[in-house]
């Protein structure tokens, strides 16, 4: 397992879904929970680097609070620390490498589309782990959509799995998934971009009161409370082996 963020899980969300953390299980202690093997060695030189899944109990309040005077750091350093020893360590051990990213959110608080991509660092990450392993599971600990363009990116790259903020015992059931226990076949009720900037905010103007929102196949339209017209532009949508939506003529229903 590489990476900062396979220390850091990210168990829960800021405010109404924040919750203590701190007797969360690790994904280090959940994959040995389910009996799933790792590299002990590769764990101990990341703690060496700086990486730590130490945890304090903190409420949804304080979350927010900390988010809004930019307490939450990028969580992975530059890939600099990652040496060529420890990569080829890591081969010897397994072919297979897993990777874990994700970003925070809280209520009160917008994501830019930075914030909703990768970041420089994570991105080198991925590319050196891409470089050296033919397998490479992505695992996104995320509680929002993030733009996931990347995975088509990487041909090394076999298999992704969105766990979004699974809670204390989470990670002991992202190691039954993992060991093929489980099948993760649910079919998401989000839809997840190639670009964050193909879906642009809603344009507004004092034309009428009516408001329009469309994506895909589907539109809906209401009156609106103010004298104003919101459109959202269709746009082009990528998931992987997704099932496109249809419209249903039943009320409410989609």
């Amino acid at each position: 397992m590489f990476g900062f963020s396979s220390f850091g899980m990210r168990f829960g969300g800021g405010g109404s879904g924040g919750a203590d953390q701190s007797a969360a299980k690790g994904l280090y202690a959940g994959l040995e929970e389910a009996g799933v093997s790792y590299n002990r060695e590769l764990r101990a030189f990341m703690e060496e680097q700086g990486a730590s899944e130490e945890r304090e109990s903190s409420s949804g309040l304080m979350q927010i609070v900390g988010s809004l005077i930019g307490g939450d750091g990028p969580d992975e350093p530059a890939i600099d620390y990652l040496t060529d020893e420890a990569i080829a360590q890591a081969k010897q051990f397994s072919d297979t490498a897993l990777v874990v990213v994700g970003n925070d959110g809280v209520e009160m608080q917008d994501f830019t589309p930075e914030e909703l991509r990768l970041t420089d660092n994570h991105v080198a990450l991925l590319d050196k782990v891409t470089a050296n392993f033919d397998n490479v599971i992505v695992v996104v600990n995320s509680g929002n959509v993030m733009e996931l363009g990347f995975l088509d990116d990487h041909p090394q790259i076999r298999s992704a799995l969105w766990i979004g903020t699974p809670g204390p015992q989470g990670t002991v059931s992202l190691g039954h998934i993992l060991a093929g226990e489980v099948n993760p076949s649910g079919r998401l009720t989000s839809t997840y971009a190639y670009d964050v900037t193909g879906a642009p905010p809603p344009r507004t103007s004092a034309t009428s009161a009516t408001t329009t929102s469309r994506a895909g196949p589907c539109s809906t339209t209401r009156r609106a409370s103010t004298s104003a017209t919101a459109t959202t532009r269709p746009v082009s949508w990528a998931t992987r082996r997704a099932t496109p939506r249809r419209c249903s003529s039943r009320s409410g229903t989609a």
